[in-house]
């Protein structure tokens, strides 16, 4: 974290990565957030107050373990304060296909690079939304 005193970092918790952070002189990881479907990534805003999460937006499907269905990824942004308490929410949900966000240098505006899905598509898209 930006004031040194935790760690952030991706775990995974029954097969799906998870946001723990960790405070640095002690030996505790804490679960400030757990989404359904888990995140892939996080980033870190520069003013180190708030992460931008790429992760699956819909319900878990509490039959995931039999269900085989060949279909796109879905990502989204889920952005949350460091503790998870702040109330966060996924932004632009429309924007389903996401592969990576940055931040601008002031925190403000995010950048988000999203790739035509992968099934069903001949054409490779590439697009660069800034938020």
């Amino acid at each position: 974290m930006k004031d040194g005193t935790a760690l952030f970092g991706v775990l995974q918790v029954e097969k799906k990565g998870q946001p723990r952070h960790r405070a640095a002189r002690l030996r505790q990881t804490h679960a400030d957030l757990a989404l359904p479907n888990g995140i892939r990534s996080a980033v870190i805003s520069p003013d180190g107050m708030r992460f931008a999460m790429l992760g699956d937006p819909r319900p878990k499907d509490p039959l995931a373990e039999v269900h085989h269905v060949a279909e796109n990824d879905v990502t989204s942004i889920y952005v949350s304060g460091i503790s998870g308490a702040e109330g966060g929410a996924w932004w632009c949900l429309e924007l389903n296909s996401i592969v990576d966000v940055a931040w601008s240098r002031d925190g403000s505006q995010m950048r988000a690079v999203t790739q035509t899905p992968k099934i069903g598509n001949h054409d490779f898209r590439s697009s660069i939304y800034v938020l």
